[in-house]
Order: structure tokens, then C-alpha cells, then sequence
């Protein structure tokens, strides 16, 4: 299950379970509508994602890329300890801006 929730001007995205190639295109919509108004900006919150694999990835750096395009970002928040181990290990952390919790990574936005 995909959400995407509107808090101000920033988007929140959260998902349940994998973000693998199954659920790639579910996912890829939700996040698709925090490009329907204004500047993205969009916090992925990672709280029940319990793995990230290559589509995945990808689609991280995509909507990220996109987001930069527009004049936003794309934040990430909570992600588990297997999520945090792969985002090192592919290198990918180091294109995000990383929080714990989704707030914090909303309130980011107005600094």
C-alpha cells in the first residue's frame, strides 16, 4: 500500500513492505503526484519499507532528479537499518539528504 499525503507545500510519500520491482509502478504514481502542483518537494518517509532493490533504487534517484529539475528535493526519512545498509553500499546515500523521522525532514524545507 502506497500513500501520498499533502502537509503544506511538501509531499509525503510512504509505502508498506518492499520497494522492489513489484511495486515499482504502484509506487511510481504516488510519487508522481507530488509533481502535480508547484515546486516538489517530497519527503519519502521509509518507515515500513523493508528493502529497497536496483528499480527501486532507481526510482528513488529518478524522482529525485526530477524534483532538482523543478527546484525541489526529494528527502528521505527512517529508513531500517537493512535500507540504510544498502543505500551505503550502492553509494546512493550520497545523493539524499537522510532524516529521522518525516517531520524533521519536512520542517528541512523551511530552512
Amino acid at each position: 500500500m502506497w500513500k501520498h499525503q499533502q502537509q503544506g507545500a511538501t509531499s509525503i510519500v510512504s509505502g508498506r513492505g518492499p520497494l522492489n520491482l513489484e511495486s515499482i509502478d504502484t509506487a511510481r504514481r504516488v510519487f508522481e503526484r507530488s509533481f502535480a502542483s508547484g515546486v516538489p518537494r517530497i519527503v519519502f518517509d521509509m518507515t515500513e519499507i523493508l528493502l529497497v532493490d536496483s528499480a527501486g533504487l532507481e526510482l528513488m534517484l529518478d524522482t529525485l532528479e526530477t524534483s532538482e529539475s523543478r527546484g525541489g528535493s526529494l528527502r528521505l526519512a527512517c529508513p531500517n537499518s537493512l535500507c540504510q545498509d544498502i543505500l551505503r553500499v550502492t553509494e546512493v546515500e550520497r545523493r539524499f539528504e537522510i532524516y529521522r523521522d518525516p517531520a524533521t525532514a519536512a520542517g528541512s524545507f523551511t530552512i
